[in-house]
């Protein structure tokens, strides 16, 4: 059954990279791989769910993923021989809103710091690194 959205809305959105999945309606984002960056990302398509039925959280959501994803590319190619990788997960973490930490010093953090760390890693693969130490 349809979801209860204006049809010149979704038309709108489904451009923009915005779907509806499954029976409950969450939003997802779907977006191409730049070509520039086929060789930062294995992936041709990235699909990240928004974890949300709101049609505006969704919105905000996605545009924030893809501000995230194309500050992480334009890191990565920006990365030299002669910039340490430290500084690049410093920077990734960063962008995801954690302080970078080595793996030793996250095992110290309050259980829900952890879970938090876990969970954003669990669905941004690519920050992995940077977010688990």
């Amino acid at each position: 059954m349809p979801h209860p959205v204006d049809k010149d809305v979704m038309s709108g959105l489904i451009g923009k990279g915005l779907s509806r999945r499954g029976v409950k309606g969450i939003w997802q984002h779907t977006r191409r791989v730049p070509k520039r960056d086929t060789n930062l990302e294995p992936r041709k398509l990235i699909r990240t769910s928004l974890n949300t039925q709101d049609l505006s959280l969704a919105q905000a959501k996605a545009a924030q993923i893809e501000i995230l994803q194309n500050q992480e590319w334009e890191l990565a190619l920006s990365q030299d021989a002669s910039v340490p990788s430290y500084e690049a997960a410093k920077k990734v973490a960063e962008l995801r809103g954690f302080s970078y930490l080595p793996a030793d010093q996250i095992a110290q953090l309050p259980t829900h710091q952890i879970c938090d760390r876990i969970e954003l890693a669990d669905t941004q693969p690519q920050a992995t690194s940077a977010i688990l130490g």
